[in-house]
């Protein structure tokens, strides 16, 4: 079982202190300044709108210096230090919280909890699994590629002369950018069966993949566009939204689009990425 929880706060503790790092050297820079060292700012308000004045105590003294609208120089300066000194302060607050939940959380490991069950009471293996729902996702290929199987028995495969390009485990696609997401998938273990007959509003469609969102126990529908700014693709394109919004799939929650680049390829990394996060439920890489 993933601990999905822990990759995500360590992800946003790399977030937190990749920001303050970034937010303590713009603040660095702003105290070394002569001309804000220890200036404070005051806002008045007239008929021709706000304006700012900076004030500063020196020798006993205070000091007064009329700087105009917000897009001052000085104004914005001030205004920044102020910014970040407050925000340095909450992200350090904010990762010490996030460290110390992390420290004391102890991933649910149903493995180890039924073998700490006296032995009249552990489960089998096949029992477990059931419990736990760990084969919900294999069961639910099994009986997809099982009705795929009838379903192309009865009424054939649309264009099966189209399918010309061969992945890895020697399944026969339409597309070299479908190789690769097919590949993808399977190198990610995600449980998806390509091309399954669907029924959306009424008609058997296609999707190229439909797959099984283990964290979530939804089915997620999976079309590749290719490229976009060819007029066949874009009417594709138009027609399946149209038919899929209409069916009520909601595009990055049941539904995912990929297009080809401008050159007619597929950037790999960023479909990596939209698995990790919108089919495994896993943070945005930092």
């Amino acid at each position: 079982m993933r601990n999905t929880l822990i990759r995500i706060l360590n992800a946003e503790l790399r977030g937190y202190r990749e920001l303050h790092y970034r937010m303590a050297r713009r603040y660095g820079r702003l105290l070394k300044r002569t001309d804000i060292e220890n200036k404070k700012l005051s806002i008045s308000s007239r008929k021709e709108g706000s304006y700012y004045t900076m004030r500063w105590k020196e020798n006993e003294q205070q000091h007064y210096k009329y700087l105009g609208s917000k897009e001052n120089e000085l104004v914005k300066a001030i205004q920044e230090r102020e910014y970040l000194k407050r925000s340095l302060l909450e992200l350090k607050e904010t990762a010490n919280q996030l460290t110390g939940f992390a420290s004391h959380y102890r991933e649910f490991d149903p493995v180890a909890v039924n073998n700490n069950l006296p032995k009249a009471y552990r489960l089998t293996d096949e029992h477990l699994n059931e419990v736990i729902g760990k084969d919900k996702a294999r069961k639910w290929k099994e009986d997809a590629l099982r009705y795929k199987r009838e379903h192309e028995a009865k009424y054939g495969v649309p264009y099966p002369e189209e399918r010309q390009n061969r992945t890895s485990d020697g399944t026969m696609v339409r597309s070299k950018s479908e190789v690769a997401i097919y590949n993808i998938l399977l190198s990610m273990e995600i449980q998806f069966v390509y091309e399954l007959p669907t029924e959306v509003c009424g008609r058997t469609v296609w999707p190229d993949f439909t797959i099984y969102c283990e964290p979530l126990d939804r089915l997620i529908l999976w079309e590749h566009f290719g490229r976009l700014f060819e007029e066949k693709y874009r009417l594709r394109f138009a027609q399946a939204m149209d038919l899929y919004l209409k069916d009520g799939r909601v595009p990055c929650v049941d539904l995912l689009m990929s297009f080809d680049t401008m050159d007619g390829k597929l950037d790999t990394k960023a479909v990596t990425e939209l698995v990790r996060c919108l089919v495994c439920g896993e943070p945005l890489a930092a």
